[in-house]
């Protein structure tokens, strides 16, 4: 359990470490500041496309091979 201390921007300090909330869907899931799952099961096809969006990449076949393959 995380126990939060302050909100600042979109970042939320704890004791433990810094979570970033990135919005998939309308649903908050909780990632590092490098975009690391905090929860793994929060992982889904929408989420990895809002990241590459925000990194200016667009996700075409042959990412989707290696992204499924990497999940393996």
């Amino acid at each position: 359990m995380v126990i939060i201390k302050k909100a600042v921007d979109k970042y939320l300090i704890t004791e433990e470490l810094l979570i970033m909330m990135v919005e998939v869907n309308g649903n908050n899931v909780e990632t590092d500041v490098q975009g690391f799952l905090q929860h793994m099961e929060e992982w889904s096809k929408d989420f990895a496309k809002e990241l590459a969006e925000r990194d200016g990449i667009k996700l075409y076949n042959d990412h989707w091979e290696l992204i499924y393959y990497f999940r393996e």
